[in-house]
């Protein structure tokens, strides 16, 4: 099996660029105030646990899968590192480590299930992971009684709140990662085996790619970055709230498709998410700063997640390594 890297720029690779530039332009005359440095800054501060999720939600995908898991995995990893910091805010940074170390491991042992349920006993990506986010989101009702628990150690909140060089201390972490696992995607083995078995998992199989040891590492990986996104999204808000993630796993798909990664897997780029990052929070954001109420702007972003769909499903799915 041969992998190339695809040089052919078609003009539906174009069209999440685009959007995005006319998405700005368009806010940016009709609220002089959205393009102001404070509110870049804000939308960076927004986007972070986004393109945490999306980039765990991009692997997934490109291998042809879909996880649903991402709204249950950072609702509940939100509550696990809240009760957390909590119990162990005396310890200071240790307890800050504790906290991370705790919700990537929660998410981690998410994916693992999700990944051996998908891969040993064949069950779909699609159906597992809805189950699975329902049962996260169960056992962090039953952890918090169903109230949001406040978050009331200082230093916690500190991680969501602080700026380095006046950029948010997320936004850095989330770009970083990103860039890591664009880095993974094009550069490694395991990254050219994602887009195999994308691209056609019998041949994959056939060809020597270890499908399912692929398929066990891609959601192990993704719901740990759900689990980051779960410390991001607390520390951001200083509270532990059971709804939310709510939302997370379609604004998730919604960026990676609109980023230019094909739905059915096999072709895209990780480091192409953020341009679809970019557009839902920019929507969002834009959206609330021209006064459109919160239903309207779902029905938007679902509108928005057809128009991607749309746009993205004639593209053929070639084995090519972008």
């Amino acid at each position: 099996m041969r992998f190339m890297k695809g040089k052919n720029v078609e003009f539906s690779d174009l069209i999440g660029p685009m959007s995005l530039v006319a998405m700005f332009a368009f806010f940016a005359i009709h609220n002089p105030n959205f393009a102001s440095p404070g509110n870049l800054v804000n939308l960076l501060k927004q986007a972070s646990s986004l393109l945490v999720v999306a980039t765990g939600s991009t692997i997934i995908i490109l291998m042809g899968s879909i996880d649903l898991s991402v709204d249950g995995v950072v609702t509940l990893s939100g509550v696990i590192t809240v009760l957390i910091a909590n119990a162990w805010m005396d310890m200071g940074v240790v307890s800050l480590f504790f906290c991370v170390l705790a919700s990537l491991t929660a998410g981690a042992a998410i994916g693992v299930i999700n990944g051996v349920l998908v891969t040993r006993l064949k069950l779909p990506s699609f159906l597992v992971t809805l189950g699975m986010s329902t049962i996260c989101r169960g056992l962090s009702l039953i952890s918090t009684n169903g109230t949001s628990v406040p978050c009331r150690s200082a230093a916690f909140k500190e991680i969501g709140r602080s700026y380095l060089l006046g950029i948010p201390l997320i936004g850095i972490v989330a770009v970083i990662i990103l860039a890591v696992f664009s880095i993974i995607s094009v550069k490694t083995r395991f990254g050219r085996h994602i887009y195999a078995v994308g691209g056609g998992e019998r041949v994959a199989a056939l060809c020597g790619v270890p499908t399912e040891k692929t398929k066990l590492l891609s959601f192990t990986l993704a719901s740990a970055l759900a689990g980051l996104a779960g410390v991001i999204v607390s520390s951001r808000i200083g509270s532990a709230s059971n709804i939310q993630g709510d939302g997370m796993a379609l604004d998730a798909i919604t960026a990676v498709v609109m980023g230019g990664t094909a739905l059915n897997g096999g072709r895209g780029g990780v480091w192409r998410t953020i341009i679809g990052v970019m557009i839902i929070i920019m929507i969002s954001n834009g959206l609330n700063m021209l006064g459109v109420p919160t239903y309207t702007q779902i029905l938007i972003k679902g509108l928005v997640v057809i128009l991607a769909v749309a746009v993205t499903s004639d593209r053929k799915t070639k084995m090519i390594v972008k």
